[in-house]
């Protein structure tokens, strides 16, 4: 069983504590879209530990913010996980569309 003392052929398991990755709250928009993201928390989970082609990051909103635009990615994944009250999920259509 793997555990954080165990070594693998990369190395002993990365460990990180959530609680020491800081929140990023810069918005790279363009200033005619910054607007949305006003509100917006963002932890870079994956970077933390090395992680180059799948993104994990946990991002906190405030109501009324938003996560990101609609986007792609031609050389990573990208996994969504919604949790809380009142979650909307758009692909660029308004509920009941």
């Amino acid at each position: 069983m793997a555990g954080e003392n165990e070594m693998s052929k990369t190395g002993p398991t990365p460990v990180i504590y959530l609680a020491d990755i800081p929140a990023n709250t810069n918005i790279i928009y363009p200033p005619h879209l910054r607007g949305h993201f006003h509100g917006r928390a963002k932890c870079r989970h994956g970077d933390a530990v090395g992680m180059k082609n799948f993104g994990v990051n946990l991002v906190s909103l405030e109501p009324g913010a938003w996560s990101a635009h609609r986007h792609w990615h031609a050389r990573q994944d990208e996994m969504i996980y919604g949790a809380g009250v009142g979650a909307v999920f758009s692909l660029g259509r308004t509920p009941g569309s």
